[in-house]
């Protein structure tokens, strides 16, 4: 991995099927080749063995894997203090689905071989756009009746404004969460416009303007 052009850093790594996003470098290695902090950091909950995982952004402009490849990558550098993203066992962290997502694959468990084939998708350009409003939700709208904040970018509108992880998000200027679309979610996240949160946080319902 080249990170913003100057930083080479070489490992195993571990393929996480679980991960929706693309590069997860661990703390160990931003360590190990003093990677700062100057960029956009995300804190998440709900993640891995430490329960919670927090990470800066940084450009990884080459990614090599075998023969094959991937430029301009947005990556995550992970500042957790446990957890797989802590440890330093050999690996320099986690490849998610936006890396795997451009293979055919073929997991060879008996000869513990892993075939890659590059697809259709292999040479499309990479992009990563932050949520507008500050935050990432998981719909729980099914199970518990609201959306559930899971990400929450420091120092932007919505952290400004005290939402928190673990928020429960009941409606949205007075509309329930549950009448969103998928595609009105997506409209959400990414507007610019003030909104009105009503949430809820333990036992006690609260208003929060954004």
């Amino acid at each position: 991995v080249t990170v913003d052009n100057k930083t080479t850093i070489s490992g195993n790594i571990l393929m996480d099927t679980g991960s929706g996003t693309s590069l997860s470098l661990s703390s160990a290695a931003a360590n190990k080749y003093n990677m700062k902090n100057n960029g956009e950091e995300l804190t998440f909950i709900f993640g891995g063995v430490g329960g919670k995982s927090s990470s800066f952004f940084v450009n990884a402009s080459r990614l090599s894997i075998g023969p094959f490849a991937l430029n301009n990558l947005i990556s995550e550098c992970s500042t957790d203090t446990q957890g797989a993203l802590a440890v330093n066992d050999n690996s320099i962290g986690l490849a998610g689905n936006k890396i795997w997502e451009r293979f055919d694959i073929i997991i060879d468990l008996k000869s513990k071989k892993l075939y890659l084939k590059p697809n259709d998708s292999f040479s499309e350009e990479y992009s990563y756009t932050p949520p507008e409003i500050g935050f990432f939700f998981t719909d729980r709208t099914q199970t518990l009746g609201c959306w559930v904040v899971n990400g929450l970018f420091k120092g932007k509108r919505a952290d400004k404004a005290g939402l928190m992880n673990g928020d429960e998000i009941l409606s949205v200027d007075g509309r329930d969460v549950k009448t969103f679309s998928k595609s009105e979610q997506i409209v959400f996240s990414s507007s610019k416009q003030p909104v009105i949160l009503n949430i809820r946080r333990g036992s006690t319902s609260m208003t929060i303007s954004i």
